[in-house]
């Protein structure tokens, strides 16, 4: 599925200023309430609205025409998103020391009462936002719009577990004990972060891998080999070759046909009929596809 640039910038623009809203409330909310949760939320936003802006224009400086990228800018989608899982991941890091700290300092003091209606306000928004940016994702096919919708998932599943702390602390404040309510605030951050740490390190992985050209391994690349045989069987292709690597929204692929010496199909005319052949039964991949088909006698040229 080709993808839709107005779509991709009109989602980013909501998560921007979906996120500057969240931001300043978390900051500001978190610091009234001595709440290093919520503080962290904040500054999650906060990260999220530099991640979002920066997507933005990342975007729209890829819609550009430009002669010094031969092979298009589809790269620059990938190292947009691994550098913004970088900075979330450096963040989570930082977050889990600074927990540690306040464990060691005997834990915050909160507001439960504040905390509680804040945390599930904001989990109720964010979970709105999240299925309202999630219902784009496909007809944008975009890998920027697809790292919004993840960091509104994290987000909402972050709140929703602080808000279970919060009620777990107010818990154990009506049980009489008070001593270990002021731990619940950094250990609650502290699980949260190391439940999130997974995601931006497979993502970062998925970047990594997209930037040096590895196979990507998409959930199509068994239908693609099969779709290849089925057209290489039709016009009497002895061996083929296909390899595929992915760069943003752009699925590259290299098809090699080893044919006979007597190939039937031995014009540039019948040559070009199996390349759109072969395209046209690609056309179920919802990616843009760079296709590039090769004919050759030998294998060495393929292998």
């Amino acid at each position: 599925m080709p993808k839709d640039p107005k779509l991709e910038r009109f989602v980013l623009r909501v998560s921007v200023f979906a996120s500057l809203f969240f931001a300043i409330a978390g900051i500001l909310v978190g610091l009234w309430l001595s709440s290093s949760f919520i503080l962290f939320d904040g500054v999650y936003s906060f990260l999220s609205v530099i991640m979002s802006w920066i997507s933005l224009r990342a975007g729209m400086f890829m819609l550009t025409a430009d002669k010094r990228f031969p092979f298009g800018k589809s790269t620059i989608e990938p190292f947009i998103i691994l550098f913004q899982y970088g900075v979330l991941l450096f963040v989570i890091v930082n977050a889990v020391l600074g927990a540690i700290d306040d464990i060691r300092a005997g834990g915050n003091d909160l507001v439960l009462g504040g905390a509680l209606v804040y945390l599930a306000i904001s989990a109720g928004i964010s979970y709105s936002i999240y299925r309202y940016l999630n219902s784009f994702k496909m007809k944008a096919s975009s890998g920027l719009v697809t790292a919004e919708v993840v960091q509104w998932r994290l987000d909402t599943l972050l709140t929703v577990s602080g808000l279970i702390g919060y009620l777990i602390a107010q818990v154990l404040v009506w049980l009489s004990f008070e001593a270990v309510a002021p731990y619940i605030d950094p250990v609650m951050l502290i699980l949260s972060a190391l439940w999130l740490v997974r995601t931006p390190l497979i993502e970062m992985w998925t970047a990594i891998k997209e930037l040096i050209d590895m196979d990507t391994g998409t959930p199509y690349s068994n239908q693609i080999r099969l779709t290849v045989l089925q057209v290489a069987h039709q016009f009497d292709v002895d061996k083929t070759y296909v390899r595929t690597t992915k760069s943003g929204n752009v699925l590259f692929l290299e098809i090699d046909l080893v044919v006979p010496r007597d190939y039937p199909y031995d014009t540039i005319a019948d040559q070009d009929k199996i390349r759109q052949q072969l395209f046209d039964a690609l056309a179920f991949l919802p990616y843009e596809k760079w296709l590039t088909v090769s004919f050759t006698h030998d294998n060495r040229w393929a292998e």
